[in-house]
């Protein structure tokens, strides 16, 4: 039976403020930042669900969504977000796919299509590379739009992350961990907190990512299709610096 029941990242939030005995309202931004950032540290793809937006671009440069962890793909232009059918008609003129690890065409900017009698075709593209969050284009594109089609983090109705169910435990033990570790004065006994919820949160984040590695056919199905796009190829993993990108 599958492990990997989505639920809110507030349960491991709330359950550490439980064990620590501190006030929710003010250590609960403090404990979501910890909480995201553990649950980054985990690694999962079962919160992932494909999104498209339409994103501003400000002189050379659009920020991408706050959520988006694979950027798969952008059009030049507001073709508005129910655009699913654009995005597969225009990869599918396309007559290669470009992965992370081979590519047989110029990959090096986003399409311009000129969607006019009904189809879609590639008129030519527009250099850029990601870095930050932030598309950084060649040259100056202020006022107009792209409409990108990403992966992103599910959230719940509060806008609070969604995780795995056997990720809680590991999370609540490394917010435990960084509360007495940012403390300016610690005592002995809150010394020996700290390291037992250290030890906590590494044996914790072991078991869930094998658990995570325990996939039914149905999650291994899911993750294939939604990280290998027939008509897209492999999305652009966001790093913090920039690299090679494979967006069309």
């Amino acid at each position: 039976m599958s492990q990997n029941k989505l639920i809110s990242i507030k349960n491991p939030i709330v359950d550490a403020m439980e064990m620590l005995g501190v006030d929710h309202d003010r250590f609960l931004p403090m404990f979501t930042n910890w909480a995201t950032i553990a649950e980054n540290d985990i690694g999962s793809y079962f919160q992932y669900v494909k999104k498209r937006t339409v994103v501003d671009i400000e002189n050379c440069t659009a920020c991408l969504p706050s959520d988006c962890v694979f950027l798969q793909r952008a059009l030049y232009g507001d073709y508005g977000c129910n655009c699913e059918d654009l995005f597969m008609n225009v990869c599918s003129n396309l007559t290669t796919i470009s992965s992370a690890d081979q590519t047989n065409m110029d990959t090096s900017g986003f399409l311009i299509v000129d969607i006019a009698g009904g189809g879609a075709s590639v008129w030519s593209s527009i250099p850029h590379v990601v870095q930050n969050n932030k598309i950084i284009l060649d040259k100056n594109y202020n006022g107009q739009k792209l409409t990108i089609q990403y992966l992103g983090l599910e959230t719940d109705c509060d806008g609070f992350v969604m995780i795995s169910q056997n990720h809680v435990q590991a999370i609540m033990w490394n917010i435990i961990w960084k509360y007495y570790f940012q403390k300016k004065s610690i005592n002995s006994l809150e010394y020996g907190k700290m390291n037992d919820a250290k030890a906590e949160w590494t044996r914790e984040c072991a078991h869930a990512r094998a658990v995570d590695g325990e996939l039914t056919e149905s999650e291994r199905d899911k993750i294939v299709t939604m990280l290998h796009d027939p008509y897209i190829g492999r999305g652009l993993a966001l790093q913090p610096t920039g690299a090679n990108n494979y967006i069309w």
